[in-house]
């Protein structure tokens, strides 16, 4: 008898297991999907140019080709971009900026970029060149339209330097461009034209809007 009722109270345990495991996996949070703004490129396609040391221009590419392999976003090296892939060097008063780009527009529509890489705040901190590609990634996230995602768990946390392109992002990028452009026409976006936004990329934690600047501390 008591045999019998130890295999009831293991059957009993095991079908708790079986049965609330599951559950108990659905409870943790799902990282959301990257938030994306109102611009974009035409198509999900850009063409760049890459300036700098040889060393920056193989973190660029690695970068690119990363992007490139998601099969949602495709970056082409060219002569006359549309983005110009960059690297400066600034340690006295941008310390805590990794990077930045500067995107231009009319109506929705990305109509050049300039992106940069801080190479001296990769040297005073210790940036191993994979943290250094992953940098290159969120500022070409950036280039195509991304805004941060508050999660960790994605290449556009506003911090990050360890983690690189997650569907999360990916996801966002399609989504982005399954939308329709703004037309450039009508009164409503006139405001739009020739605009700039000019996002930096700073371990800060902070905002700051400007007129028809936009920029953006991390």
């Amino acid at each position: 008898m008591i045999r019998n009722l130890l295999l009831h109270l293991f059957l009993a345990t095991l079908n708790a297991i079986i049965f609330c495991l599951p559950f108990g996996f659905t409870t943790a949070k799902a990282v959301q999907e990257t938030p994306f703004g109102p611009y974009r490129f035409p198509t999900p396609t850009a063409t760049v140019h890459i300036t700098g040391t040889t060393y920056y221009q193989t973190v660029w590419r690695k970068a690119i080709t990363a992007w490139n392999r998601t099969g949602a976003f495709t970056f082409k090296i060219a002569t006359q971009p549309k983005v110009q892939a960059k690297t400066w060097s600034n340690t006295t008063t941008q310390l805590s900026v990794a990077g930045q780009t500067q995107l231009f527009n009319s109506g929705d529509e990305i109509t050049s970029a300039i992106t940069q890489l801080n190479s001296g705040v990769f040297k005073y901190y210790h940036y191993s060149e994979a943290s250094r590609v992953i940098v290159a990634e969120h500022e070409l996230g950036h280039v195509i339209g991304l805004e941060h995602n508050p999660s960790p768990h994605s290449v556009m946390y506003f911090q990050n330097r360890y983690v690189p392109i997650q569907d999360v992002d990916i996801q966002s990028v399609r989504d982005h461009y399954a939308l329709p452009l703004l037309p450039i026409s009508g009164n409503n976006i006139s405001k739009l034209n020739n605009s700039s936004i000019h996002i930096i990329c700073n371990m800060n934690g902070k905002r700051n809007l400007n007129d028809q600047i936009t920029t953006i501390l991390n």
